[in-house]
């Protein structure tokens, strides 16, 4: 009786290129079986390795253990860490053809473009319907360029993605943006306790 895991290999490439013709005779050789075997082992283990690779870039997840009672709520508290401190504060002043505002930057993900449904809808036909996003990563806020078709400038230059300081200059079309961090993280005094 043959060997199990050759039966596999030669049932598989039965009428394949390697097993000699088109017409599925078994002209299998032990070399091909061989050959074939090795081949779906390097597809798994690529495959495993890509998975693996996802599963390292992914952020951690704080695991807190259950309490023994489910109606001990205290338990549970005393065994959770303590959140993170939230994101700097910061705004974004925004002067564009369509006026001037001034928009919080408190959210997650924020969503410029001239479509209506982005956080932030600009009035300016330079600037396409998902143009760029200001968004969190490690406490660090970053921009984004969405392949809009003008592409996004910070402080003059080009970029596809760059995190912003305080007092950073986003161009999206004839949009200038200032991104302004707030007064106690950005350490600058602010401009009504110069004078007072």
């Amino acid at each position: 009786m043959p060997h199990p895991a050759r039966f596999a290999a030669a049932t598989l490439i039965a009428g394949s290129p390697l097993s000699g013709g088109p017409s599925g005779a078994a002209t299998e050789t032990p070399q091909s079986a061989v050959l074939t075997v090795l081949v779906f082992l390097a597809i798994g283990g690529l495959t495993a390795l890509l998975f693996f690779r996802q599963e390292l870039n992914r952020p951690p997840v704080a695991e807190v253990e259950a309490p023994e009672d489910p109606d001990d709520t205290e338990t549970l508290t005393e065994l959770a860490p303590a959140p993170p401190a939230g994101p700097p504060s910061a705004t974004l002043h925004i002067s564009s053809p369509g006026g001037e505002q001034v928009v919080a930057v408190d959210s997650q993900d924020l969503v410029l473009g001239r479509d209506p449904t982005c956080a932030v809808a600009i009035a300016d036909p330079q600037v396409s319907r998902r143009h760029a996003r200001i968004y969190l990563n490690d406490r660090v806020r970053w921009v984004e360029d969405l392949h809009s078709l003008n592409g996004t400038l910070v402080n003059g230059l080009p970029v596809t993605r760059v995190p912003l300081s305080d007092g950073d200059e986003i161009a999206l079309g004839d949009t200038r943006l200032v991104f302004r961090l707030a007064v106690s993280e950005a350490g600058v005094t602010s401009p009504q306790g110069e004078g007072a």
